[in-house]
């Protein structure tokens, strides 16, 4: 399976999953995260929760740190498909979350998967294998064959 195949599966899937949260009560009022911390295969041990409690009790604190993540998903999904800077910046943030969710809430293997997918990102824009780069065709000069096949 080429590469690209890989990055063009992952923006979809993370559109589909904001439009499908939002769906859910519980993502759209901004509750999710902490029934999600709270799940026993998936959140994080009692006593961190115990501590984070009071904070993640705060409205503001809660909703913001759920749409964050919602957000970012989608910002990670398109950084894949650019480059310069702010795709990097994004693109780091995102090896540090995804090794967050592996350390808190114990998730190693998707926590490497998402952590080497995300270096391999990274890898492949330093290297300019892979990126859109969007440009004007001109009238006056019609695409070849090869490079509308390509």
């Amino acid at each position: 399976m080429p590469i690209a195949s890989l990055w063009q599966r992952r923006m979809p899937l993370a559109w589909h999953r904001l439009c499908r949260n939002l769906a859910v009560p519980q993502w759209s009022e901004g509750s999710a995260l902490w029934y999600w911390l709270q799940v026993p295969g998936f959140g994080v041990p009692a006593d961190v929760f115990t501590a984070l409690a009071p904070v993640l009790e705060l409205p503001v604190v809660l909703d913001m740190a759920t749409y964050t993540v919602m957000v970012f998903e989608v910002l990670l999904a398109v950084a894949i498909w650019m480059r310069g800077t702010f795709a990097r910046v994004i693109l780091s943030l995102g090896i540090v979350f995804h090794a967050g969710i592996a350390v808190v809430l114990g998730l190693w293997s998707f926590g490497v998967t998402m952590t080497g997918v995300l270096l391999l990102c990274l890898a492949l824009q330093k290297a300019n294998v892979f990126f859109l780069q969007f440009q004007r065709a001109s009238p006056s000069t019609p695409a070849k064959a090869e490079e509308v096949t390509a």
